[in-house]
């Protein structure tokens, strides 16, 4: 989204920062989140059962995290158990993207930043970013997955920090 508007209105956008997500959807990636909703989700009777869930075996993120989660995004079904919040449809809106012109358009300083343990943004994505903005900063976060800011967030707020002050503040 901050991609989309940041590109369409340049006018309105001091800076870009990304949270390990390219400007490519493939279709692998699309399709097994559209399948994964489609096959409904779990029910839980507890917010623990839910944390536990969310976690899986993500070793990363601290546990805490899981529980907020679980606590905030689910609700209470018609059966008692706890269900997520979310529309079921969202999945139709879950398809392939490549937003390459609009990275294009893109004119204020732009931070991608990167979980090393994540392969949503891999080094063609990378590549590409650095083709078409050369003046890009992408830094790698070191023992991070896919949502950085829960499994590293020291590091995630130094890195935001320090872009926003060289080209913001």
């Amino acid at each position: 989204m901050a991609l989309v508007t940041g590109a369409l209105h340049p006018d309105r956008l001091a800076a870009l920062i990304m949270e390990d997500v390219g400007a490519v959807r493939p279709a692998s990636i699309s399709q097994g989140f559209a399948d994964r909703v489609a096959g409904g989700d779990p029910e839980f009777d507890t917010v623990e059962e839910w944390a536990r869930s969310l976690q899986a075996r993500n070793e990363r993120t601290p546990y805490h995290c899981f529980q907020h989660l679980a606590r905030h995004g689910t609700k209470r079904l018609p059966t008692g158990k706890l269900g997520l919040k979310r529309d079921v449809l969202i999945q139709r809106d879950f398809v392939p993207l490549e937003l390459w012109h609009y990275v294009e358009r893109v004119r204020a300083p732009f931070l991608l930043l990167v979980g090393s343990e994540s392969a949503i943004v891999g080094p063609d994505q990378q590549t590409r970013f650095r083709q078409i903005r050369p003046d890009i900063e992408i830094v790698t976060v070191q023992a991070a997955g896919h949502i950085i800011v829960h499994d590293k967030p020291e590091e995630f707020e130094r890195a935001v920090l320090d872009f926003l002050r060289r080209h913001t503040l």
